[in-house]
């Protein structure tokens, strides 16, 4: 491609990737929820910081006996989940 073309490309993604953002954060404090299943992480992964205690079982999941596994509660806290 030439530079032109190519410099034409960028702008385009440019404007894509500009819009997106807008449309995602637009309005975010009006649409964005806080229910009881990220209350209930923050909760467990408060007590994993304060070393209270270290679930062995992690979150149930919507299927019944099924459960999500420990290590997404730890994976949040690495991945910088705030909360306090």
């Amino acid at each position: 491609m030439s530079s032109v073309r190519l410099k034409r490309v960028y702008q385009i993604l440019l404007v894509i990737v500009l819009l997106g953002a807008f449309l995602r954060f637009f309005k975010l404090y009006d649409f964005a929820i806080f229910l009881g299943d990220q209350g209930r992480d923050a909760i467990i992964m408060k007590r994993i910081v304060t070393f209270e205690h270290l679930p062995a079982v992690g979150p149930s999941s919507s299927v019944g006996q099924v459960y999500l596994g420990p290590f997404l509660l730890l994976f949040l806290w690495l991945r910088g989940f705030s909360v306090f």
